[in-house]
């Protein structure tokens, strides 16, 4: 049987949604465990192929436009951080790493903004979430109850040290990764059951639940916060004259985690680091006041203008490969300057503008897949916005693999179904508009 076109581009949608459930490698070549491959490398390659088979853009798909940017942006800091910083050739090697991922993500970005502008199939989009949910879950479960806890070998010869009771899911060797997939996959489950009537409303209500239990026992704040957050937005977006209700159920889930903290890790966690007020979530939030550029090499004069040395940026002579400030904003300008910032706040402004506009153009029907879709999505994105703040809720890096990706994707798929539904001249936000 002869695949057509349209249904090869399909399956390879499918499969790249569904290989940000499963981000352990699937084969071990090193022992730096970044290296080896997962199975989002495995979408990458067969992106390739799919070249010829997809169709130029008829309308450019503005967040990936405004994403490349950043990406080109940052091509030219590696650049300048390896010609003008003097660091270890090894290290220089992570910057030229770290930018080749973003290279591959964007990539693999161009290849799903031409897929999705002809298969705009939000229903199954809806049920690979679920799925992916589901098998999270089940994997997570498993881990808790049977998994290995204290020395795990995670690549040949490095080993972690893994708490008991702790769940870090098929993703990395942290919690870094399940905190921020979870709460997407969450929401977008939960909306979907929204849209569905009798027991297979139900059904779905209770797969959300259940995608979200592992939440409970990663030990981070950070997805807490971003399941909560979103969670809450989501509600008002779609019942605003429920506002009360609304209020209850957050005060409801505060209440139950106040009686209930001591048999969940996250909470425990959550308790044990607000005694400390060194480490509470008001200090995290203002933790941008920690920012100094004379900790940067040539006490930070260069910050400025490309950053402190990409993903690799040294505070106080010590580098930190893959990660930095935690703070998405101060990351930005410590990787990529103040360009780099203005690049993503542009990038954060424009998404929340035109999913603004997605969800008022479908807002005749809060029950359809598309206002469900993006009510979820920006929910979500306004929730990393604000915990963004005091955690790690965008960009690669922070032990989270390939999730960056999903994140833009998501974007992505927003801005692909409200422009099949609207002239291109409605399109774009004003610069007025907020």
């Amino acid at each position: 049987m002869i695949v057509k076109r349209k249904q090869l581009l399909f399956y390879w949608l499918i499969f790249l949604i569904a290989s940000f459930a499963y981000e352990k490698p699937i084969i071990i070549l090193s022992s730096i465990d970044r290296l080896n491959p997962r199975l989002f490398d495995i979408a990458s390659v067969l992106a390739i192929f799919l070249i010829p088979f997809t169709k130029k853009l008829e309308l450019n798909n503005l967040i990936y436009e405004k994403y490349k940017q950043i990406i080109i942006w940052f091509g030219i800091c590696s650049t300048l951080s390896i010609l003008i910083y003097t660091f270890p050739l090894e290290i220089n090697g992570f910057t030229v790493y770290y930018y080749g991922s973003y290279l591959q993500e964007l990539f693999v970005l161009f290849i799903a903004a031409r897929v999705i502008s002809e298969i705009n199939s939000l229903e199954n989009i809806f049920k690979i979430f679920l799925w992916s949910g589901l098998f999270v879950f089940a994997y997570s479960y498993y881990e808790y109850f049977y998994g290995v806890a204290g020395e795990v070998e995670f690549a040949p010869g490095k080993y972690i040290i893994k708490p008991e009771g702790v769940i870090w899911g098929p993703f990395g060797n942290t919690y870094f990764q399940i905190a921020t997939y979870l709460p997407l996959v969450f929401i977008l489950i939960f909306g979907y059951a929204s849209t569905l009537k009798g027991a297979k409303s139900k059904i779905v209500y209770g797969v959300s639940a259940l995608t979200a239990w592992p939440l409970l026992f990663t030990g981070s704040r950070t997805g807490l916060g971003l399941l909560v957050i979103t969670l809450l937005i989501y509600l008002i977006l779609r019942f605003k004259a429920y506002y009360a209700g609304v209020i209850i159920l957050f005060i409801s889930i505060i209440i139950l985690f106040s009686i209930e903290g001591n048999k969940f890790q996250t909470i425990d966690r959550l308790e044990n680091m607000e005694n400390n007020s060194s480490n509470s979530i008001l200090s995290r939030f203002m933790i941008f006041e920690e920012f100094d550029l004379n900790s940067y090499t040539e006490n930070g004069v260069l910050v400025p203008f490309f950053g402190g040395g990409f993903y690799v940026a040294p505070t106080h002579n010590n580098f930190r490969i893959g990660y930095g400030f935690h703070n998405i904003y101060i990351f930005a300008l410590e990787q990529a300057g103040v360009i780099g910032l203005f690049l993503f706040l542009s990038f954060l402004t424009t998404a929340y503008k035109i999913l603004k506009k997605g969800l008022r153009s479908f807002s005749t029907d809060k029950s359809s897949l598309e206002y469900v879709f993006i009510a979820a999505s920006l929910s979500y994105l306004i929730s990393e916005i604000i915990v963004g703040f005091a955690g790690h809720t965008f960009w690669r890096g922070f032990a989270t693999n390939n999730f960056n990706t999903l994140r833009i994707l998501i974007v992505l798929i927003c801005f692909s179904v409200y422009a099949s539904t609207n002239s291109n001249s409605n399109l774009y936000p004003k610069e007025t508009e907020v």
